[in-house]
C-alpha cells in the first residue's frame, strides 16, 4: 500500500488490483480525488473485459501490467468506456488494436469533447493565469482565470504527453449483454447524469455492480450534465439489481449501502437549492456546505466540488458545458474550495 496518493495526501486504501469476487477485479487508485479513478477486470474462459481505461499511459501501463498475471490464459478481448471522460478513456490506446472498445452511444457521441492537447495547453498558461487570477474583483474573466489556475494545480501529477484519443469501435443504445468466456456481462446506459452518457457495468454471477462515476465514494460527487433527477434514476436501476459489491468510479469498493449514501446527497441537495435562489453562487455554495443539512457528507473530500452540482441544477435539465463557462465554474469552485484546504 502506497504511503500517499499521487496528491502527496495519506492513503487510505490500498492501490492496484483488488479481488472483489471471483475472477473479478477492481484497479483502485486512492484515494479517489481529481483523476483518482478507479478501473475494473472481468476473467471469463479464454477472454476477459477491462472495464475502463485511466488518465494518462503511465498510469494505465501499471495497470495493464498488473492485470497481465489474472489474464495469462484469459486475454483481454473487450474493453468498456463507461462515460468519455478522460480518467476513463485516456489510456485507450495502450490496450492491444484486436481489442473491440464498447461504449454508449452518447458517450461514444461526445467522445473528443474534451482532448488531451487542450489540458496541454491549459497547462502551459496556467502560471500565468495564476497571477492573473488575483485581480481584484470585477477583472474581466477573473474567474476563468481562477479556473484555469485551479484546475492546473489537480492534474499537476497527471503527464498526457502522447496521449492520442483512441474512440470505441462498437456503440450501443439503452442494453447490451456481452459474453466473456462464458460470463455474461451487462451494460447499462443511465446517462445523463455524471456526464451526457453514462453506463453501469453489471456482473449477474457475482453481483458485482461497477458503477464508474454514478457512485463516488469518500469524495464528493460532481455533475457535469445533470440532471439530478436523472442521477437519482440511474440509482434506481443500480439498487434495482441488488448488488452485492459496489465498485465506485473514484473510492473503494463497498456494498449497496453506496448507493444509499449517494441518493442522500442529491436528495439534500436537490431540495436545498430553493432556499439559495438569488443567492450568488460562491457564497450559495459556501452556506451550503456550512449548513447542518451538510454534515453527513462533511466527511467527504472536496466539498466545494458542490459549487458546480449547484450551478448545474440552478440551470435545469441536462447542462452542455461550453469551455469558457466550465472554466468560469472551476474557477468558483476554486474561490469557495480556498476555504476548505
Amino acid at each position: 500500500m502506497p504511503a500517499t496518493t499521487l496528491f502527496g495526501k495519506p492513503a487510505r486504501f490500498a492501490q492496484g488490483l483488488t479481488k472483489v469476487a471471483p475472477n473479478t477485479y477492481a484497479w483502485l487508485q486512492p484515494n479517489g480525488e481529481l483523476g483518482e479513478s478507479n478501473a475494473g477486470l472481468v476473467v471469463g474462459d479464454g477472454a476477459s473485459l477491462l472495464v475502463d481505461t485511466l488518465w494518462d499511459l503511465r498510469l494505465t501501463a501499471a495497470m495493464l501490467d498488473a492485470v497481465a498475471t489474472p489474464t495469462r490464459d484469459a486475454p483481454v478481448t473487450t474493453l468498456v468506456n463507461t462515460h468519455a471522460d478522460g480518467d476513463h478513456t485516456w489510456g485507450n490506446q495502450l490496450v492491444g488494436t484486436d481489442v473491440e472498445i464498447v461504449a454508449g452511444a452518447t458517450t461514444t457521441e461526445h467522445f473528443d469533447e474534451v482532448d488531451p492537447q487542450t489540458l496541454r495547453a491549459l497547462r502551459k498558461t496556467a502560471a500565468g493565469a495564476g497571477l492573473l487570477a488575483r485581480a481584484p474583483v470585477g477583472f474581466p474573466g477573473r474567474s476563468q482565470l481562477r479556473g484555469v489556475a485551479g484546475f492546473a494545480s489537480q492534474i499537476e501529477p497527471y503527464d498526457f504527453s502522447g496521449v492520442e484519443l483512441r474512440p470505441p469501435t462498437r456503440s450501443f443504445s439503452g442494453r447490451l449483454e456481452l459474453d466473456i468466456g462464458g460470463r455474461a456481462v451487462e451494460l447499462i446506459e443511465v446517462g445523463p447524469a455524471h456526464t451526457l452518457g453514462d453506463t453501469l457495468v453489471w456482473l449477474g454471477d457475482v453481483r458485482v455492480l461497477f458503477a464508474a462515476d454514478i457512485v463516488f465514494n469518500g469524495v464528493a460527487p460532481i455533475m457535469w450534465a445533470g440532471p439530478v433527477e436523472g442521477w437519482l434514476a440511474a440509482l434506481d436501476t443500480a439498487a434495482a439489481l441488488k448488488p452485492e459489491v459496489v465498485v465506485p468510479g473514484h473510492g473503494p469498493p463497498g456494498g449497496p449501502e453506496l448507493l444509499d449514501d449517494m441518493r442522500a446527497y442529491w436528495n439534500w441537495l436537490r431540495d436545498s437549492v430553493p432556499a439559495q435562489d438569488g443567492v450568488p453562487l460562491v457564497d450559495a455554495a459556501r452556506a451550503l456546505i456550512e449548513s447542518d443539512g451538510y454534515a453527513p457528507f462533511r466527511d467527504r473530500d472536496d466539498p466545494a466540488r458542490l459549487t458546480v452540482n449547484l450551478f448545474v441544477i440552478r440551470e435545469g435539465g441536462t447542462v452542455t458545458m461550453s469551455t469558457p463557462q466550465r472554466l468560469e465554474v472551476l474557477g468558483q469552485a476554486a474561490e469557495v474550495r480556498a476555504g476548505y484546504s
